[in-house]
């Protein structure tokens, strides 16, 4: 798991390197708004942070402590399956929520259901996403969204 953790990050940190240069060839603000070479440059940088990160993880981490299980039986497979179905259920109550609760649920069931045992850590992304959601795309950016019967 450590080979194919250290392959990942490299060939994501490529990418992010691509995604930045791009980001950076575009135009990074228009008049009164971020332009086309704003998402690509911060997409690449929070990419590259990550690849870094998981790169760095498998050279601290002691080989003993890395386990090898087969995603697909087991354990392994509750979890994928419930990762689609909270992102069906997402997709599904947009319409009726709006994106920016039915993502905030989506956040929720995932801290859950990818190992936060703590309902308090649940609460607080179930809060957190809608409101960062909300301010930026919406407030800042002026991104409309699908809305939702309470209007947002």
């Amino acid at each position: 798991m450590r080979t194919v953790d250290r392959a990942t990050g490299v060939l994501l940190l490529l990418v992010s390197v691509y995604l930045v240069v791009s980001g950076l060839e575009l135009e990074y603000t228009l008049e009164d708004a971020p332009g086309p070479g704003f998402l690509p440059f911060w997409a690449g940088v929070i990419l590259g942070l990550s690849a870094i990160f998981l790169v760095a993880g498998t050279l601290v981490q002691p080989k003993k402590k890395m386990k090898e299980d087969n995603p697909l039986t087991g354990r392994g497979m509750a979890v994928i399956i419930s990762v689609l179905g909270a992102s069906v259920m997402a997709v599904l109550l947009t319409r009726i929520l709006g994106l920016v609760l039915s993502m905030g649920l989506l956040a929720a069931m995932l801290v859950r259901i990818l190992g936060s045992r703590s309902w308090l850590t649940v609460g607080g992304m179930a809060l957190a996403i809608p409101v960062v959601f909300y301010l930026l795309f919406i407030k800042w950016l002026g991104v409309p969204f699908p809305k939702g019967f309470l209007g947002f």
